[in-house]
């Protein structure tokens, strides 16, 4: 279906939430061939809860809004609050103190270096499917201690639009870029941050699905620091980027009535292919993850044998076992992590499984709690952030287990859950989002 546009002419279709492509997987039997086990316990980690906030969000959405509004990035706590899809202002806090650093209206006029003086938007990502996340919420990521940020000359939907990086520390516009030199319905959206690139996608509102053939589209990589463009494509939909490796979707528009589209890993400075998929994608979601020079990507109609594994710096293909799609982390060594459960009727084995990149072997972590799955998310260190989630063979005894936690290879818990989702965290902060808000949480070794 397609949305309604807002204020800045973002359009306000919806893409799917990464839990809810997880809950849409099926549960299969465990390897016998796994090896011996994945090594010592990492250390147990303390939580201290800081400070917390509550912040307006959009309506009927409750705590999944948080998850799209909240990023921790670095020693800083950003929101793009707001009750409806369009956010009303970007703030930035203090992780320690929850002190605010500065905040940002959208439609408020900034003067930024190139561009001049433009309106702050919020445009997110312009894709672009139909499992109910609102496109207009904004990608929070920075490269390094720069936030970019979408803009639009003016009200209404007509405009000029790009983009503008301000200081994570101050909020001041450091570089600006003008990706439309021309008053017309097509805007400027990011769609990933690496420390390399800033991609773009410019396009007019769409969805439910990809663009039609009739509606141009391009992607754009600037120079994270400076705001230069290095490269641009047309038919491309750019859709994440890690370190300088940039994951795409190339359009082939073989008729009026649609197009084919197929994944792509590029370098991120020069836009050279490092390597094509072979299956077409239905959505532009079907990238599953990126992290850690890794890439997941879930191809249309797949098998179990068809999610395809690639090495961005490389263009390599990673073998893995038939089992549902892995989630790259970015450990210490980097990592794929499965969790493809336990039968209702049995405590064990359990499906906690780790593979180390790029030649290990699939290893069952056997002191994952029995009656639960866990969701990977996001590696520090040696640890790996997720969420602890029951099935129908949980005890009453295991349930305090339920929530945001730390575990290390061997699938057991190493820090303290957390009742909500999982917004950010690193080596010195832990942000969760919960019914009305979010909640800092110090971490130090135990």
């Amino acid at each position: 279906m397609s949305g309604s546009e807002d204020l800045f002419g973002c359009q306000n279709a919806s893409v799917p939430n990464r839990r809810t492509l997880l809950a849409a997987l099926v549960t299969v039997p465990i390897l016998g061939a796994c090896s011996a086990g994945p090594g010592p316990a990492a250390r147990q980690l303390k939580l201290d809860k800081v400070w917390e906030k509550v912040i307006k969000t959009e309506a009927g959405r409750g705590v999944a809004a948080l998850e799209d509004r909240v990023a921790l990035l670095g020693d800083t706590v950003v929101l793009a609050e707001g009750a409806e899809a369009e956010p009303e202002r970007f703030t930035a806090l203090d992780a320690a103190t929850g002190a605010r650093r500065w905040s940002l209206s959208v439609g408020s006029p900034i003067t930024a270096p190139t561009v001049g003086r433009v309106l702050v938007g919020g445009c997110g990502k312009e894709s672009l499917s139909s499992f109910g996340r609102m496109v207009s919420n904004p990608v929070l990521e920075a490269a390094d201690d720069i936030l970019p940020l979408s803009y639009v000359s003016e009200s209404g939907p007509n405009a000029t639009s790009g983009v503008v990086g301000v200081s994570l520390a101050t909020g001041a516009p450091v570089w600006g870029f003008a990706a439309t030199t021309e008053r017309s319905k097509s805007r400027a959206v990011i769609t990933a941050v690496s420390s390399e690139v800033v991609i773009m996608v410019v396009a007019p509102g769409f969805g439910p699905h990809w663009p039609t053939p009739e509606q141009e589209v391009s992607t754009i990589a600037l120079d994270a620091r400076t705001g230069e463009k290095l490269w641009s494509e047309p038919d491309l939909v750019g859709l994440a980027a890690d370190g300088e490796s940039v994951v795409a979707a190339k359009g082939d528009r073989r008729s009026d009535a649609r197009a084919v589209w197929t994944p792509r890993v590029l370098d991120a400075r020069t836009g050279e292919p490092r390597w094509t998929g072979e299956h077409e994608l239905d959505e532009p979601t079907m990238i599953f993850a990126t992290a850690a020079d890794y890439t997941v990507i879930w191809p249309s109609r797949p098998t179990m044998g068809e999610y395809e594994i690639v090495q961005l710096s490389t263009g390599r293909r990673i073998d893995y076992p038939e089992l549902p799609p892995p989630t790259p982390m970015a450990t210490d060594s980097p990592l794929l992590v499965w969790d493809t459960g336990v039968d209702w009727w049995s405590r064990g084995p359990n499906g906690f499984l780790t593979q180390r990149l790029p030649e290990g072997k699939p290893e069952q972590g056997r002191r994952r709690p029995g009656g639960l799955e866990f969701e990977p998310a996001i590696g520090v260190g040696p640890h790996l952030w997720g969420s602890y989630s029951s099935n129908q063979s949980t005890s009453d005894s295991e349930v305090p287990l339920i929530g945001v936690v730390a575990v290390d290879r061997t699938g057991g818990p190493r820090s303290p859950s957390v009742k909500g989702i999982l917004v950010g965290v690193n080596d010195r902060w832990l942000v969760v989002a919960g019914s009305a808000g979010f909640e800092t949480h110090r971490i130090t070794p135990a």
